[in-house]
């Protein structure tokens, strides 16, 4: 990722604790001006500072001057020149990570490893950790974003928001803008930590116009009558000062009085009569020239314009005042307003002239390999033909590397005239589309560019491709788009088609195609199919050394070896693409965590609580952000399950219900299934059989109709749909229709060797059979499922069932005892057993239960509810809208809308909803009307 930090900056040596290369011009060129660094003391215990102001008003200097003062009291500082670049959120974040790497913070390289390889900007998980780090900082860090104004993007404004509002205290933040502050900062403005200096407070006094006339020109004597006739027409504007300074230093003797206007334009016209045109000729074309290079460089200067000479040049041209030594290769003009009028120039020669110019500029990139500038160049050629060239091959480059961020940043940038000399580049958008949170987007782009092949109106010859090629491609990019949407049967169908169909094939694309059946495979539940195509697409990116076709191979094969109940060859695998990853890419990128929330997962089902937490933990927040659905789901469920396990069921209801408000539109049915069945066990573990009950029907799954899904279409969601409804069959104590419907889901995991959902039925049944009173058959099915448990070690599987699980297993280990002789099963069992007994709610046995097989619990209110408070919740948790409560019970809506606030604030909820599963958890008054 290229930065894009413009820093002000001069010959000298940096100084020690600042970032970047922020530095005050030399004492030739800047004078002091206590009285504002005095101003500036006064704002110094403030979390904010902002400058507002004109372009060429002094901010910059004036920052870069109170700044050095600090580090000499031992502050650091880290500066960051904004760009319009900088509207990508990720490029903003780079940059971000980047200076305060400079200042030693020790998260940077991994930050920024996870920046170049997640699909979506990961905000929050970057800035949380560069909190963290510069917190360990026990100076004061001064944070200066330097032309905010340049900054339109709403994303970036929120993260720059955020950073202001939740990084430590220690971190005192400087704006410099043109414009007005568009960002939400009124909390701080309330508690008085925000100081803006008014509009003009920047401008020079008539003292201070002396002192910088005469420092500048160290020769020239200037009278009062000079001064005051040179602060009327400049008004103190520090820009203009310079720029009469330079036009002294040009001309000898100039006027003043030809800056006839105190704008931009007006400057303008001074230079270019007073400055531009009093130049020899070859030093004025050469200035106007490098007006389009984004760093000047010797090299860059010799290759635009022949000058063999061009270091000599560069260094004459900057002890005339025109530029600024950046380093010893690099200059800068010594203005942004001076490049600005140069760039107006240079708009003004020859057409011809200039694309030749570019042409030549765009040939010097591209043989240093920046293509971005050289990209650049040709745009501003309106060479867009070549411009597409570059982007086809450098876009194909990144699509086998999985950097998705950077294609879409080269995308962004490059007007329509580039993308319709190349159709083939909305191939790489859909690619980009479907790879972010925009695949229904993805879609209808891939459904309109498949219409514009089939008629005619887009030809393999006209994007570049052999016929095959172009086949290969939108099979590809089908299978993917609909694997994404959740359209897994289709896309399992399309990759199927495509591997009978298609004779040119390259690894790359055939790795893709076997990841897409492995990801589709696994939604689908066939879990020895996702298993064989991971394989297969393992090896294909291997051969094609693509890092994240490996790494995602790898990935999907983990989770297909936990869904086959072998945890020990997952975590082998998982652990196996960690490094490979951290080998190719580096530590703390996108799949390293995404292969690091799998082996949590390992950690979990043997029960090895605090290992899957320590390792879930700190790459949660990456996978909520940037990743795919189902991995997104499995680690939110992953979180859920390990909540329960330490007593917390509260927040592992809310950690479903924030899934579910993030993804309730794009997540698939079977997705929201497995989601219902973990919401569904943990309102049985507080014995909630009522919100159970809801759960189900708001799903569209009625507990007392028989099951009507087709062995067939037991899909991984319809296996937890059936899993939901038969946990609550058996709470309700419908025993025989629990396992009457468990059996038929046991019959498909073992086709299907779904060895972990497998153990779940099978206790389940074990556990209907127990409470319906045929001990002896329960616990034969689980003698038969502890024999698979044990030779993983996934005790996890078990216990998550519950405390009723407890007495099974004494039968089971007594008939282990008796029937088999097995030491090792009786240890295990009696390990399992001490396990429950260890756990503050567990029991032996199965709890008393009504002729319902309900649990009831009691009230657990912050205050009693009143009678009409009774009858009001009691419809709510019947389902009745407000208006029915109100015809109910002869009362107004408004009327009803004041108990039912008065009800939440009494459960403690804050919404309907929370509301309902708050009551039907606590309703000993309201039983028996279930």
């Amino acid at each position: 990722m290229p930065k894009n930090s413009k820093v002000p900056t001069n010959d000298f040596v940096r100084p020690k604790g600042i970032s970047e290369t922020p530095r005050l011009p030399s004492t030739k060129r800047a004078i002091s001006r206590p009285e504002l660094i005095e101003e500036f003391e006064k704002a110094s215990n403030r979390r904010l500072i902002v400058l507002c102001d004109i372009a060429g008003s002094g901010k910059t200097t004036a920052v870069l001057e109170w700044v050095n003062t600090r580090i000499t009291l031992g502050d650091h500082i880290a500066w960051l020149g904004l760009t319009t670049d900088d509207n990508d959120l990720n490029n903003f974040l780079f940059n971000l990570c980047d200076i305060f790497e400079q200042l030693g913070a020790p998260f940077s390289k991994n930050t920024k490893n996870l920046l170049m390889s997640a699909p979506v900007s990961p905000t929050k998980s970057v800035l949380g950790n560069l909190c963290k780090a510069i917190s360990s900082f026990d100076q004061r860090i001064i944070l200066v974003l330097d032309d905010l104004q340049s900054i339109k993007s709403s994303t970036v404004k929120t993260a720059i928001e955020w950073f202001v509002h939740n990084a430590p205290a220690s971190v005192q933040f400087i704006f410099t803008t043109r414009e007005k502050v568009e960002l939400k900062i009124s909390r701080l403005r309330a508690l008085d930590q925000v100081f803006e200096f008014a509009r003009g407070a920047l401008r020079f006094t008539t003292p201070e116009i002396r002192t910088f006339l005469e420092t500048q020109l160290m020769n020239a004597e200037f009278t009062n009558d000079d001064i005051d006739q040179i602060e009327s027409l400049t008004n103190g504007w520090p820009v203009a000062l310079q720029f009469i300074a330079l036009s002294y230093r040009q001309s000898g003797n100039p006027d003043p009085r030809k800056l006839i206007t105190n704008t931009s334009g007006g400057l303008f016209s001074f230079l270019k009569e007073d400055v531009l045109e009093r130049m020899a000729k070859e030093d004025a074309n050469v200035l106007v020239y490098m007006a389009c290079l984004p760093k000047i460089s010797p090299e860059a200067v010799t290759a635009m314009t022949g000058l063999q000479n061009a270091e000599a040049k560069l260094v004459q041209l900057a002890d005339l005042g025109f530029l600024r030594v950046e380093n010893s290769n690099e200059f800068r003009f010594f203005h942004p307003l001076f490049h600005q009028f140069l760039e107006n120039e240079l708009a003004k020669i020859d057409t011809t002239e200039l694309q030749e110019l570019r042409d030549r500029a765009s040939e010097f990139y591209l043989r240093k390999g920046d293509y971005q500038n050289a990209m650049d160049q040709l745009i501003k050629a309106s060479n867009f033909d070549k411009t597409a060239q570059i982007l086809e091959t450098e876009g194909m480059n990144l699509l086998r590397a999985s950097r998705i961020q950077e294609l879409s940043v080269l995308l962004k940038k490059v007007p329509k005239e580039v993308l319709n000399a190349s159709p083939r580049l909305e191939m790489y958008w859909i690619w980009i589309l479907f790879h972010l949170p925009h695949t229904d987007i993805a879609m209808r782009r891939l459904v309109t560019f498949r219409r514009k092949v089939r008629n005619g109106q887009l030809t393999a010859e006209r994007l570049g491709l052999s016929d095959d090629e172009l086949e290969t491609e939108l099979r590809v990019l089908t299978a993917g788009v609909l694997s994404a949407n959740g359209r897994s049967a289709l896309a399992r169908q399309s990759v199927l088609a495509s591997m009978r169909a298609l004779r040119h094939r390259t690894d790359f694309k055939k790795g893709t195609l076997f990841n897409i059946l492995a990801y589709s495979e696994i939604i689908l539940g066939d879990v020895s199919a996702a298993r064989e195509a991971s394989r297969l697409g393992y090896e294909n990116h291997k051969r094609d050394d693509s890092v994240f076709g490996v790494a995602y191979a790898e990935l999907l094969a983990g989770v297909s070896e936990i869904e086959l109940c072998r945890p020990y060859k997952a975590a082998n695998s998982l652990r196996r693409g960690v490094d490979y990853v951290i080998q190719n890419v580096g530590p703390g990128s996108y799949p390293e965590a995404l292969l690091s929330m799998a082996i949590a997962e390992t950690h979990y089902g043997w029960n090895q609580l605090e290992d899957a937490e320590s390792v879930l933990r700190p790459v949660l927040s990456v996978v909520r952000e940037s990743g795919s659905l189902l991995f997104l789901q499995r680690a939110a469920l992953l979180e859920a399950k390990l909540h329960m396990a330490t007593q917390k069921s509260k927040l592992a209801l809310q950690t479903l219900n924030d899934l579910e408000a993030k993804g309730a539109r794009s997540f698939p049915l079977s997705m929201r299934h497995c989601i219902l069945d973990e919401r569904v066990r943990i309102l049985l573990a507080n014995d909630d059989v009522v919100s159970a009950r809801i759960a189900l029907k708001t799903a569209n799954i009625d507990p007392d109709e028989p099951s009507t899904v087709p062995v067939e279409n037991l899909t991984i969601g319809a296996i937890s749909a059936q899993l939901a409804k038969s946990r609550l069959l058996i709470a309700e104590g419908r025993f025989d229709e629990a396992v009457s419907t468990l059996e038929v889901l046991r019959e498909d995991a073992v086709a299907r060797e779904r060895q972990m959902t497998l153990i779940t039925i099978e206790g389940l049944i074990a556990i209907a059979l127990h409470n319906s009173g045929a001990r002896l058959k329960a616990a034969d099915m689980l003698m038969e499922t502890m024999r698979v448990v044990s030779s993983e070690a996934v005790a996890r599987s078990l216990i998550d069932l519950g405390p009723e699980i407890a007495s099974i297993l004494t039968d089971a280990r007594d008939k282990f005892r008796l029937i088999d002789r097995r030491p090792d099963l009786m240890t295990y069992c009696s390990s399992l057993i001490r396990s429950f007994d260890a756990r503050p709610e567990a029991v032996t046995a199965a709890p008393d239960r009504d002729n319902t097989g309900r649990v009831p619990s009691e009230p657990d209110l912050l205050e009693p509810l009143t009678g009409r408070e009774e009858q009001i919740a009691q419809l709510l948790a019947d389902g009745n809208t407000n208006p029915q409560i109100s015809k109910e019970l002869s009362l107004s809506v408004d009327t009803v809308k004041w108990h039912l606030k008065n009800i939440f604030q009494k459960l403690g909820v804050s919404n309907r909803t929370q509301a309902v599963i708050a009551l039907t958890g606590q309703r000993s008054f309201l039983e028996d009307e279930f």
